[in-house]
């Protein structure tokens, strides 16, 4: 029987977040990519919360989000890393356990060198890193801010089968595919408030490897436990990608996964829960839980 989440907002410096919770135990924040939400990653919690984690799922204003922020809320990629950075704070997480995908890895990234006193652990699955940020595929986002109805268009290709699972579009991040619930849970954001299109405007003009690059010359300093894990298959960010994190991140471990994409929590939930829970029981998770949100 799945178990149930627990939706809340919590409000940042930035604006409100929407965030679901599912189980008790030890910490972990999951942070998913652009143009989708924290429900990539309910196969995985599913399957991770009853052996012992609390699970903590926000909505990240990354095109997908239902909230709007005010505007000219900084949703630069460093503006991004500071708001992950407010919310551990916001949940009483600090050090937390993150995991992340897509460009939640980037981020990630930002914040591991921008922000380290806010980690405790990282778990970073395939996604932006290095000079693929955007990705070559998906270089032509980059001019949807300045084409008139170009977000809504966007949104009405996630809607339709034909087309995400193409291997131009959206199709190519997973060997699954979306479903036509998360397809349209996923758009409706872009379809229907102007201030998500407004929001995902300055969130695509910030993307640029500069970030990236400009984390990973850090890398060297960040002392936390991290494990790296690929999908061997990912079409979009190849393997070498991941190897080269795993070699310049200081004692960091690489998992590949077969018959995988980019999103991992959707092609193989069984076997990316396994690592995950490898990890956190070895050198990844805190002694002990974090006082529960008063």
């Amino acid at each position: 029987m799945p178990l149930t989440a627990h939706p809340y907002v919590i409000s940042l410096p930035q604006g409100s977040v929407e965030v679901r919770e599912v189980g008790q135990g030890r910490p972990l924040l999951f942070l998913h990519g652009a143009f989708s939400d924290s429900s990539i990653w309910d196969p995985v919690v599913q399957r991770l919360a009853p052996l012992g984690y609390r699970c903590l799922l926000p909505t990240l204003p990354l095109g997908a989000h239902r909230q709007p922020l005010p505007p000219g809320a900084d949703l630069s990629p460093p503006g991004v890393a500071r708001l992950i950075a407010d919310l551990i704070g916001a949940l009483n997480l600090g050090p937390a356990t993150v995991i992340s995908n897509d460009t939640g890895t980037a981020f990630m990234q930002l914040v591991l060198t921008d922000h380290p006193h806010t980690v405790a652990a990282a778990v970073l699955t395939s996604g932006d890193a290095y000079d693929h940020f955007l990705p070559p595929v998906f270089a032509s986002l980059k001019a949807l801010p300045y084409v008139p109805g170009g977000l809504r268009l966007l949104a009405r290709t996630m809607r339709q089968p034909a087309l995400a699972r193409q291997s131009w579009a959206f199709g190519r991040l997973s060997r699954r595919g979306m479903t036509p619930e998360q397809a349209r849970q996923w758009s409706a954001g872009l379809l229907g408030d102007r201030g998500v299109r407004r929001d995902t405007r300055a969130l695509i003009r910030g993307f640029h490897r500069r970030h990236t690059l400009n984390a990973a010359a850090r890398f060297p300093a960040v002392s936390h436990p991290v494990q790296v894990i690929w999908g061997r298959e990912d079409r979009v960010f190849a393997l070498h990608l991941g190897e080269r994190l795993a070699r310049e991140l200081p004692g960091t471990e690489l998992q590949v996964i077969d018959d995988s994409g980019t999103y991992l929590p959707l092609d193989v939930p069984d076997e990316l829960t396994r690592h995950l829970h490898a990890f956190l029981q070895g050198r990844g998770a805190p002694p002990a839980p974090h006082a529960a949100l008063a």
